[in-house]
């Protein structure tokens, strides 16, 4: 058995190829919505904010500038390049062949409390029969106007952070046609004034069965921001094949070619 498991693997990393994906030209989409939930600014960045390069089966993007979403002449909300309390950069992207996307942002609401959306691209890829997904996400909230910081959920998701397969969110959080996987991290995350205050979820430590075919994926995250104050944070979504399912396929061919 251990023959044929040592053969199997062999198969697994000599014959069978790494998945190639593909992004729309909109890199990360950024809505900006007041208490009734008209959304009021929004902007979809390209690859032309971003500086960028591809390595070893891994599309890196890093924001060039501070992007202010506007309504009306007016700041609603500023997405950073860099992270003010450490300088680091803030708003990166990944998109992984494998395929994964990881998204890390920083962003600081305008006057008011403000709801904020954020879209990943919508990645495509060869169809995964069985596939498995994990994902997680963390997230920093900081006062900035001393009088505390609250980052909370957007009714009716149970979540902050959402995984989508087979397209892009529907209705209402988009124009897709996507199916909601996950819908993690539910908050609320509380700072005290003058503090900072983080907070973390995920779907666990070990990837879970999806459920379906699935040939794309994307990721959203939806939280509504008090007045002045900031947010940073990461999330990641990884889609796997079923590695068992994989093993007994190889090992099957394995012995058939004894």
């Amino acid at each position: 058995m251990m023959r044929c498991v040592a053969s199997a693997l062999f198969l697994l990393l000599a014959v069978i190829p790494m998945a190639s994906a593909d992004m729309d030209p909109c890199l990360l989409e950024v809505k900006a919505c007041d208490a009734s939930g008209l959304c009021v600014g929004f902007c979809a960045l390209t690859a032309a904010d971003f500086v960028g390069h591809y390595e070893g089966g891994v599309h890196y993007y890093q924001l060039v500038n501070d992007i202010n979403i506007m309504f009306n002449e007016q700041v609603v909300g500023t997405l950073l390049a860099a992270d003010p309390n450490t300088g680091l950069p803030a708003t990166t992207l990944e998109y992984h062949n494998d395929p994964e996307v990881h998204l890390n942002f920083a962003l600081t609401a305008g006057t008011t409390d403000t709801t904020f959306q954020l879209t990943s691209s919508h990645v495509t890829f060869d169809t995964i029969a069985n596939p498995f997904g994990q994902s997680s996400v963390g997230v920093s909230v900081s006062d900035r106007n001393h009088n505390g910081a609250t980052l909370s959920l957007v009714s009716p998701l149970t979540g902050t952070s959402e995984s989508y397969v087979n397209g892009l969110p529907p209705p209402p959080y988009g124009s897709g046609t996507g199916s909601l996987w996950t819908d993690i991290l539910a908050g609320p995350v509380i700072a005290p004034m003058n503090g900072t205050r983080s907070q973390s979820d995920t779907t666990g430590a070990n990837p879970i069965a999806i459920g379906m075919p699935v040939s794309s994926m994307s990721s959203q995250l939806n939280f509504r921001l008090t007045a002045l104050d900031l947010v940073s944070g990461s999330s990641t979504f990884v889609i796997t094949p079923e590695p068992a399912g994989l093993l007994v396929l190889l090992c099957g061919l394995a012995l058939r070619r004894r």
